[in-house]
């Protein structure tokens, strides 16, 4: 059998895809798999901040069109990129380990900055605007698009005084080492600072790989194979938060859950300043979120 694979174009992306290729074959040495290229919109458009392109799914919309279309069988998207609602008649059939869950703040080597400092920081996220207040809270804000390395780029020509990213794509590009906190000689020039979802609540379902395909297709029942549970369940319950807020790109909600067994923890803030967290059995994950939501 012959899955074709859709992905966005960028290196990142095409390494997401790559890991999920890995798994499939992994379990299903046999299938052959094609990945197909596809531009989105959020690529197309580079000059306005996500939050001001109109329209759903900006990243995931051009994707899922060619799955209904029959072009593909399956697209592996960052799964906070998706929107809260799925196109009728798709699925998310299987999603991978989670990743790095945290978001990182990129600054110049040796460069020391007090909490009162006017830094210039890249990021168009609202999330991440609040966020970052909370250690620098005369921070000002300029938009940044493009991919990681492009991103990178613009903070080392000094066009800004730091830059937020997610740790997850950071690992996957080679640039940044969880196990040891290791630095790629690329960009040994730069230093990182990793947050912690208690500090720095990240992007609901951040770290996490999704595979989209059609409901109950040949290729969903594959992809059903390589999906993580704990992954799984931490992706349902972030999306649900989502949807009980009304977060989106937006706004500057955030959520990060962790499941061990049959215990989830949460940790979220509706409103990037208020960080609330509980914790019980994962059969009680929505109960949970509802009691958080209603002390926004």
């Amino acid at each position: 059998m012959k899955i074709r694979i859709g992905t966005r174009k960028s290196r990142l992306a095409l390494a997401q895809t790559e890991m999920v290729v890995r798994a499939l074959k992994s379990r299903h040495p046999d299938i052959e798999t094609e990945i197909v290229e596809i531009s989105s919109q959020g690529d197309r458009i580079t000059d306005r901040p996500i939050h001001e392109i109109s329209g759903k799914g900006v990243f995931s919309s051009e994707l899922e069109e060619r799955i209904l279309s029959g072009d593909i069988d399956a697209a592996v998207h960052s799964a906070k990129d998706l929107d809260i609602d799925l196109p009728r008649g798709l699925e998310i059939s299987a999603v991978l380990k989670r990743g790095d869950h945290r978001d990182v703040l990129v600054l110049p080597k040796g460069a020391e900055y007090a909490p009162t400092d006017k830094l210039l920081i890249g990021t168009g996220s609202i999330r991440r605007r609040e966020n970052i207040r909370r250690f620098f809270p005369n921070a000002v804000f300029k938009d940044i698009r493009g991919n990681v390395e492009t991103r990178l780029n613009k903070l080392r020509s000094g066009e800004y005084n730091g830059i937020i990213l997610a740790a997850a794509g950071l690992e996957r590009l080679g640039i940044l080492c969880k196990a040891n906190g290791n630095i790629g000689i690329e960009y040994s020039e730069l230093s990182f600072k990793v947050f912690e979802a208690e500090e720095f609540v990240p992007a609901a379902c951040q770290g996490i790989i999704a595979a989209e395909t059609k409901k109950n297709s040949a290729a969903a029942e594959i992809f059903r194979d390589i999906s993580d549970r704990d992954a799984y369940i931490s992706f349902e319950t972030e999306r649900e938060f989502l949807r009980i807020c009304g977060g989106d790109c937006h706004t500057p909600a955030g959520i990060f859950t962790e499941v061990s067994g049959g215990n989830i923890r949460i940790i979220c803030s509706a409103d990037g300043r208020e960080i609330l967290a509980a914790e019980g059995n994962v059969s009680d994950k929505y109960d949970l979120l509802k009691g958080l939501t209603a002390k926004k």
